[in-house]
């Protein structure tokens, strides 16, 4: 474990939806008790106060929280729009902010569909409170499962990290893989 401190310093906890696991807590106590900053992404529906007081007593440091337009929720009306997504994304990130963790707000962008990147971008500038936001690429999921993701310049990178500077930000981190 000690080698491994010096390669990360930080623990994401995801996968289905955390929030949903009887133990969450104690399992962000034990990442949090190994000297790791520990971090929760999560679709946010369950995120409340008591669940937001839970986990930072066990000291979670950043809840990632993944709302965006097309998902089938119950929050979100039909056809939602990127500041219907914002609006929850908000409110979830002051429940965070008040018990001392911060806010993340996650979308899953494809570049292709211009407008609706450019929309997520200029909803987020709108969202107090909320200080950081993770685009995550759409793929093709079949090419990720049969384990040949391509790495050309094709795949979005080069074309998100454009559209990001157009909106006057500089993209700070870009790294994802598939083991092979």
């Amino acid at each position: 474990l000690e080698f491994r401190r010096v390669l990360f310093r930080s623990v994401g906890i995801s996968g289905g939806e955390p929030l949903l696991h009887p133990q969450i807590a104690e399992i962000v106590r034990l990442v949090h008790g190994e000297g790791l900053s520990p971090s929760l992404l999560t679709n946010g529906i369950l995120w409340d106060e008591s669940a937001a007081r839970e986990l930072a007593s066990a000291g979670l440091d950043f809840v990632m929280l993944h709302v965006q337009p097309g998902q089938k929720r119950p929050d979100l009306p039909q056809d939602a729009t990127a500041d219907d997504a914002f609006s929850i994304i908000k409110s979830k990130c002051a429940i965070a902010n008040a018990c001392g963790i911060e806010g993340v707000a996650v979308a899953t962008v494809n570049v292709r569909r211009r407008a609706e990147v450019d929309s997520i971008l200029e909803a987020f500038f709108r969202c107090e409170g909320c200080q950081y936001l993770w685009l995550t690429l759409e793929r093709d999921m079949q090419t990720l499962d049969e384990g040949c993701e391509r790495a050309s310049a094709g795949n979005g990178v080069q074309e998100m990290s454009s559209l990001v500077a157009e909106h006057g930000w500089r993209p700070f981190a870009g790294i994802g893989g598939v083991r092979n």
